[in-house]
């Protein structure tokens, strides 16, 4: 099972376009927060328009609210933390798509650019990459530092055996 299994028809969706505000339940959190690999997620909203453009395409506009907790890189506690994501993106035919699915791939598009599956649109799958790319890649508390440093490589400095001769250098 997908962790949200949210798809929307391109048949159901009318003229003047189609409106939805979706909430996951508990378990699809659960789902979502193991396959992130989340200590938790607690709550997942998205609220999104689909409008249909010309040559059977689609577009996508909404938000993503997201309540999750992650673990801190440094003492392994957890960190919560709210994700606000605007979500716009394109649906398109298939047989509409590039040849190289590379050709896709525009860094400085401003619309993400998604296939059309059997006459579905995978929300569902786009919301949780949407979220999985959002995540604080290295969270930390904000009142944690990291302080480390490798005696060893400290030693193994070149400069490190002048410094010892000149603390032993007798002073005139």
């Amino acid at each position: 099972m997908p962790e949200l299994d949210w798809t929307e028809s391109v048949y159901d969706i009318p003229s003047q376009g189609l409106e939805r505000t979706r909430t996951a339940t508990a378990e699809e959190c659960s789902s979502l927060a193991a396959a992130l690999e989340l200590l938790a997620c607690e709550a997942v909203k998205a609220r999104y328009r689909i409008v249909s453009r010309a040559g059977g395409r689609y577009v996508l506009d909404g938000t993503i609210e997201a309540d999750v907790t992650q673990e801190c890189v440094v003492t392994v506690e957890p960190v919560p933390a709210h994700l606000s994501i605007p979500l716009n993106v394109e649906f398109v035919p298939q047989a509409g798509q590039a040849e190289d699915e590379s050709a896709l791939i525009d860094p400085f598009a401003t619309v993400d650019v998604e296939p059309i599956n059997n006459g579905r649109l995978e929300i569902g799958r786009v919301i949780v990459e949407e979220i999985a790319s959002n995540l604080d890649p290295y969270p930390r508390r904000p009142d944690t530092a990291f302080d480390w440093r490798d005696e060893k490589a400290a030693e193994a400095n070149p400069f490190a055996a002048l410094a010892k001769l000149k603390d032993r250098t007798p002073e005139k």
